[in-house]
């Protein structure tokens, strides 16, 4: 049973109408009604500040925050606010961007807290959802003409076409090029999600992107959370941060006793996924959150290798973590000069399955790109480390 006093007064009317559906028409006839619904408070009155979009003359709002945290609520009523105050909405065009299509219509549009949620009758077409969203098109469209469409991150070039009016691209953190960041650098030349979506967003006279997500380390957070991103990127960016305990009150009890409490004690995977902190990963070596992600292997003239690191034991009862044998494929554009490792073999195994291994690697190195490339192999000290080499 719902407990109305727990609602927003919003709430208890939609509430109400879902509850009495014989009274849903005659309310909403009522001009008194209709315009009180449309000037009703953000979020009902409920909304926490970070919540609430940032004032100012904004592009991207930036809602970083912990799992559970009301993220996905935020970004149903700000995209259904645009569409009701937007001063033609007939022409009104928003975007809806998930990780991948699944997400985009399981979670930001059918999710129990996604924009189908949030939609009052008045703005159903017919009253009706089927009517209103046309879930194998991936396209719904409201009773005041307002346009939503579905994408993912997966296909990036499918936001070349169309222009928006607005987006909100949630969990941005999973997209597939997130670590190529805000513009790829002009690494690829093709573009990615967000740089063909920004550029999309250029209908009407106040076009803003909401971008949803809890934090991890790749070029594209890093770039949203710099302070100095109006200064290097020229777009202003705005962010709110929040962590899961912010909407404690509405999440199982059982929930925030045993898995908060689980993941609260200050490590690194409760630092990102509770108290939404974006946590670097930094090795001894490498910084790999700075390493970008690319499509296959390099064009044009290249130089490449499989360098081997070597290693002779496998997995056993005396040992349960042994050395990795490791060869990776480096390649250098001969043009740009860029480097790039475009394929890991990683392995723990005994002497003869491992040499067996790095063999039948060299045989398909060589169908792929012929007898150019180089093959480097860690000598090990003394002769049986030369014999090994070889072999």
């Amino acid at each position: 049973m719902t407990d109305l006093a727990a609602l927003s007064p919003i709430d208890v009317l939609f509430h109400q109408l879902k509850a009495n559906p014989e009274e849903a028409e005659q309310l909403l006839d009522d001009p008194d009604v209709v315009e009180w619904i449309a000037d009703a408070p953000w979020f009902g009155g409920l909304a926490r500040p970070d919540q609430t979009p940032p004032d100012g003359d904004w592009f991207i709002w930036a809602l970083v925050a912990g799992r559970g945290s009301g993220k996905t609520r935020a970004g149903s009523e700000w995209v259904l606010h645009k569409a009701r105050t937007d001063p033609d909405p007939e022409r009104f065009r928003c975007a809806l961007i998930g990780p991948t299509l699944r997400d985009s219509r399981n979670v930001v549009v059918e999710g129990d807290s996604g924009l189908l949620s949030v939609l009052p009758p008045s703005m159903l077409v017919n009253g009706s959802v089927e009517d209103t969203w046309k879930r194998s098109m991936g396209e719904m469209r409201l009773a005041n003409g307002a346009y939503f469409e579905i994408h993912a991150s997966e296909s990036p070039d499918r936001l070349r076409g169309p222009q928006w009016s607005c987006a909100w691209a949630d969990e941005i953190a999973a997209f597939v090029d997130a670590p190529l960041g805000l513009q790829d650098s002009g690494k690829s030349g093709k573009g990615t999600t967000i740089s063909n979506l920004l550029l999309a967003c250029r209908l009407g006279n106040n076009p803003q992107v909401l971008m949803t997500s809890t934090p991890r380390p790749n070029a594209l957070m890093r770039q949203l959370l710099d302070p100095e991103a109006l200064d290097k990127y020229g777009i202003d960016i705005r962010v709110s941060r929040a962590s899961t305990f912010a909407n404690a009150r509405n999440l199982a009890p059982q929930f925030m006793k045993q898995v908060v409490g689980l993941y609260s004690g200050g490590g690194r995977l409760g630092r990102q996924e509770l108290y939404g902190e974006l946590i670097e990963l930094t090795g001894d070596v490498f910084d790999v959150s700075k390493l970008a992600l690319v499509d296959g292997i390099q064009p044009g003239r290249v130089w490449r290798a499989r360098v081997w690191d070597l290693a002779a034991t496998e997995v056993s009862e005396g040992n349960s973590d042994p050395d990795w044998t490791v060869g990776a494929l480096i390649s250098l554009n001969e043009q740009t000069r860029r480097w790039r490792i475009e394929d890991i073999v990683r392995v723990r195994m005994r002497p003869g399955e491992r040499d067996d291994l790095i063999y039948d690697t060299a045989i398909d190195d060589a169908a792929r790109f012929g007898t150019d490339l180089r093959y480097i192999v860690e000598q090990e000290p003394g002769s049986g480390g030369k014999a090994q080499v070889e072999q």
